[in-house]
């Protein structure tokens, strides 16, 4: 009898999972705010320590915090139309990202979640928030037309780091997925300009025909037939005209 029962509810459980849509990933890509840039020979010296120097004099504007935290409250918007929990922030450990990630993080913890898991104002503990150094900027190949002319070695070493990024993020739901899932990451205009591309199956070295602004939001979705659109690229229309650089 308790064999039957335990039967009846897996064949129920397997109807309403048959009947349910199936989950959609939701890739919400963020390109840092406005930042302080020093050119990476004004710092000299190749080592970790000099390098991080350089990366922090590369911080957030005073604008480059506000187009920070108008995206996260923009994301947040996005999140409650489409009534998605935000599962995920991951980001860039350059400095200019790091910052935007925490802005953006601040007002998404602000974010009543569908599933009633809000916290305090200021924390991310409903979502994992999670530094990746793959999402650094960098060349992933030369661009085609060739206005920019990486040397090989940096397309080597940036290429096969960023394709690595590209690999790990997108990919279709997992089978035991049951609702749809909203993740964000926050990095470079380089890195998403060529995820874009990668995404819709696009020769990757056109990465460099289009733009990203600070702070615009590219929005891809993924359904579990591995089919890919995108929502939109470096939209900035939540940053006031006045406000929207690129930098």
């Amino acid at each position: 009898k308790a064999e039957r029962k335990a039967e009846r509810k897996a064949e129920r459980k397997a109807e309403r999972k048959a009947e349910a849509p199936e989950p959609v990933r939701w890739l919400v890509l963020v390109r840092h705010g406005q930042y302080n840039y020093v050119s990476r020979s004004k710092v000299p010296g190749w080592s970790e320590a000099a390098r991080l120097r350089w990366d922090d004099a590369n911080a957030l504007t005073k604008l480059g915090r506000e187009q920070s935290t108008r995206t996260g409250l923009r994301i947040a918007e996005i999140a409650a139309a489409k009534n998605l929990k935000v599962d995920a922030v991951y980001y860039s450990d350059q400095k200019r990202a790091t910052e935007t990630a925490e802005l953006i993080a601040q007002q998404l913890a602000k974010y009543e979640q569908p599933a009633g898991e809000s916290c305090e104002q200021g924390q991310a503990e409903s979502f994992g928030f999670h530094m990746d150094q793959m999402l650094r900027e960098g060349a992933p190949n030369k661009p085609v037309p060739g206005t920019f002319d990486p040397s090989e070695r940096t397309c080597h070493e940036d290429g096969a780091r960023i394709e690595a990024a590209f690999r790990r993020y997108f990919h279709r739901p997992y089978p035991e997925q049951e609702r749809d899932s909203l993740e964000v990451l926050v990095c470079h205009g380089n890195v998403i300009r060529y995820f874009v591309c990668r995404a819709l199956q696009i020769d990757p070295k056109a990465w460099l025909r289009f733009a990203v602004f600070n702070c615009g939001i590219t929005i891809l979705r993924i359904t579990s037939s591995g089919s890919v659109s995108v929502v939109s690229v470096g939209d900035t229309g939540h940053i006031p005209a006045d406000l929207v650089t690129y930098s």
